[in-house]
Parts: C-alpha cells; sequence; structure tokens
C-alpha cells in the first residue's frame, strides 16, 4: 500500500467549512460522526476556540496564568494569518452523544477539537437530547 493511500481524505466540503470559520469569522451548527460517535455543536475558528480555551485558565495561579497567555498569544498569531492552516474542526458548545443517546456532558457543552482526517461523515444542523 502506497503512503499515499494509506492517508485519510479529507471531506472537502467539511475541509472549505472550516477554512471559511477560520478565514471569515463564519459559525454554523453542525454534527460529525468520528469513529462511531457523534459529536455536534457549532463550528468556530482556531483562534475562537483558543481564545475560549484560555478563559477556562485562572490569572491566579502562574501555571495557569502561563498556559492562558500562550493561548491568548497563539489566537493572535492565526488572527494575522492570512490563511492558516486546516488540520482541525473547532466546536464550541459540543456535545458527544453515545449509542444509547446520552449526551456527555449531560449538562452544559464544551469546546471540542477534532482532526479533519478523522471524520467519517457530517452534516449541517445540531443534534439535541430528548
Amino acid at each position: 500500500m502506497s503512503e499515499k493511500s494509506k492517508k485519510q481524505e479529507v471531506d472537502p466540503i467539511l475541509q472549505l467549512l472550516t477554512e471559511k470559520a477560520n478565514t471569515e469569522e463564519y459559525s454554523a451548527g453542525i454534527t460529525l460522526n468520528v469513529k462511531g460517535s457523534v459529536v455536534t455543536g457549532t463550528v468556530i475558528s482556531a483562534a475562537e476556540y483558543l481564545e475560549e480555551m484560555s478563559g477556562q485558565f485562572s490569572e491566579e495561579d502562574d501555571g495557569e496564568k502561563a498556559i492562558r497567555e500562550q493561548l491568548e498569544e497563539a489566537a493572535d498569531s492565526l488572527k494575522e494569518e492570512e490563511s492558516p492552516a486546516t488540520n482541525y474542526v473547532h466546536l464550541k458548545n459540543a456535545k458527544l452523544f453515545s449509542e444509547s443517546g446520552k449526551s456527555l456532558p449531560s449538562k452544559g457543552a464544551v469546546l471540542w477539537r477534532g482532526k479533519l482526517t478523522e471524520i467519517d461523515g457530517f452534516f449541517l444542523g445540531k443534534v439535541t437530547a430528548e
């Protein structure tokens, strides 16, 4: 098997949506199929993902403050790039659904990041728990 055939291809439409999120502040509800799991949320840019994640680290603790600052710097750097690399899809208000239909987390939502090469399928719109 050649190296090329070993690599998983990225869905060009999902790649386009992710690129638009990174370069034009596009966001949309989306549901992803990932290795048998279902992940749903709102597509956001990598910069917004890093900004949101940085807010989860305290400014009181020196270690967390350093992480927070590095994430903020990375977000600023991405904003300055004309066409940042698009290897990951980033979601906010994300939920993961098990085969039983229960969502994780059961309350609230989280940030989620996944490799585009690992996404098996998707559709626009979010899934909600009953």
